[in-house]
């Protein structure tokens, strides 16, 4: 918290908002996989339908954090 105060944080932007709603998507996607680990020969192909989700959402993360980053220098 002090940091926050000390860099002037205010309002967070939209690019962080975004990107926590990612964060909040791939953690329900992880969380639902590791629900199928019980039965991972019969559910692998849901298994695997997830960890394409979340490559996706990754990927995305990773344009809005470049975006975010060149704001920051422009």
């Amino acid at each position: 918290m002090d940091k926050m105060v000390m860099y002037h944080v205010g309002k967070p932007s939209d690019g962080a908002i975004r990107m926590s709603e990612i964060v909040v998507k791939c953690v329900k996607h992880i969380n639902k996989s590791i629900g199928y680990m019980g039965s991972l020969k019969k559910d692998h192909v849901k298994v695997e339908g997830r960890v394409h989700q979340v490559l996706k959402l990754e990927s995305e993360a990773d344009n809005i954090y470049h975006e975010e980053m060149a704001k920051l220098f422009t």
